[in-house]
This record gives C-alpha cells, structure tokens and sequence, in this order.
C-alpha cells in the first residue's frame, strides 16, 4: 500500500436468526518512509597555495539529496573563517536535490605558513537519518625564498701596471627576501677576480657579505682594460638571480 489512511469492516452474523449480529472496525495508517539525507561525492576539500595566496582548488561543490519518502530539513555547518558555505539550510522534498558549495575564502589569505582543517557538518534536522561530514584540509606554504644583491653597482678599478689599483674590491650583501631557504652561489671567470664566497645557506630574512676584489694576478696584465662578470645564483628556485660588473684599467707606469 501507498502512504494513506485504510479502513475495512469486519462483520459477524448469527445466520440463524440475526440475534447479536455486529461488526467491528478495522484501521490502517502507512506512512511514508522517512527522509534520508544524502551527499555525494564523498571525499573532501583539499587546498594549497603560498602564503597570501591564491588556494587551488578554491571550492569543492556537494549534491545534498533526499532519497528518502518524506520531507526534511537540513542544515550545513563549519568552523573555521576562512571556510564559507554557499548554503547553510533548507528543505528537501522526497527524491529533491539541491547544491551546496564549500570555498576557500580571503581570510586563508592571512594564514601563517602550515596545514590547516575544518570539518563541514551535514545535518538532517528532521531526523538525523544520512547526518555526515565533509573535511576541509588546507596547506600553506611559505614563500620561495627570493635571492637579493646590494648595492646594485659593480666593481670600477684602476691603477699603474703592475699594481696596486683602487679600489682593490667591493662588498655585496646577500639577503633571503622571501620566505623560505634558499642556497646560492657566487662566480665569476678571471683569474685576476677573487671571491671571499662562492655558495652558501640563506635562510629566510638572513644575510651574508661577499667581498669581490681585484688579486696580485692583476699585477701581471698588460696595458688595457678588462672586464669580468660576477654571477649571483639563487640555485633553489632561480628567484633574484642577478650579476654584477667587474671593470679593471691597467695605466701605463
């Protein structure tokens, strides 16, 4: 039988004479089957993206559906700011569907670097039949390290043949700009060029000093001008990769 009210009427006859004949009632309820909240698909929202952002993906949409008999209500819930719902309530009739989206919003923008989660709560207010939940998991990572060089100027020097000449070098101050650790290096390809660095560590917001300088191998060049290049190399993420000029003018005596 369908959900509806059902009556009959039993009858009991003395078919001899009809003394006593009487009958009794009969009733019967159906009731539609309960409503049932379903959500599908079944998996979470998993987010990342940098510090400040932006997150992928940046939503996930769910189909809230009642595959029940009856109507019911539903409620969604979360916990944390930087999650939003498109929806947080509603009634579903027997076999209707609706959607509901959960996103990453602005607030994720101001997270630290790390792994962050949520849970997103599916209620079926009416009787709690297909209650479930949804996890939100999002990683922040930190900023690549970024590689910067001061002062932007190269090395200009000159003197005599055979020495000395001035300036004899120059100070460069490395600095990790970004986020996270990087490592670099230092180069360059004349002999008469030195170095007091050629690769390190810099992790991130640290310093260090690299002193380019012209070496006694200078003392033995000819009259002229020559010229060298230093190369700076953020060889973690190529962030801040930059080079410097070496110029260096031999005078006759």
């Amino acid at each position: 039988l369908t959900p509806g009210s059902y009556s009959d009427t039993v009858s009991f006859t003395n078919t001899t004479n009809g003394s006593g004949n009487t009958t009794r009632s009969v009733s019967l309820t159906v009731n539609a089957l309960p409503g049932v909240l379903s959500v599908s698909p079944s998996d979470g929202l998993s987010s990342s993206g940098t510090q400040g952002g932006p997150f992928s993906p940046s939503s996930k949409t769910y189909t809230l559906q009642n595959t029940g008999g009856s109507s019911i209500s539903w409620t969604a819930s979360k916990g944390q700011a930087w999650v939003s719902l498109s929806g947080s309530s509603g009634t579903l009739a027997a076999g209707a569907s609706t959607t509901l989206s959960v996103s990453i919003n602005s607030s994720a923008n101001s997270l630290t670097p790390g792994p962050y989660s949520d849970t997103v709560t599916f209620t079926n207010a009416t009787n709690g039949s297909g209650n479930t939940t949804r996890s939100v998991g999002l990683t922040v990572n930190a900023l690549p390290g970024v590689l910067s060089v001061t002062p932007s100027d190269g090395l200009s020097s000159s003197g005599n043949q055979g020495g000395p000449f001035s300036p004899s070098s120059k100070t460069y101050t490395l600095q990790n700009t970004g986020g996270s650790s990087i490592n670099w290096t230092g180069s360059k390809t004349q002999a008469w060029v030195s170095l007091s660095g050629t690769s390190g560590t810099l992790a991130a917001g640290a310093s260090t000093t690299i002193s380019v300088s012209i070496n006694s191998s200078a003392n033995s060049l000819s009259l002229g001008s020559y010229s060298d290049t230093v190369t700076f190399t953020n060889t973690t993420n190529g962030n801040g990769n930059t080079t410097r000029s070496v110029d260096l003018t031999v005078n006759a005596l």
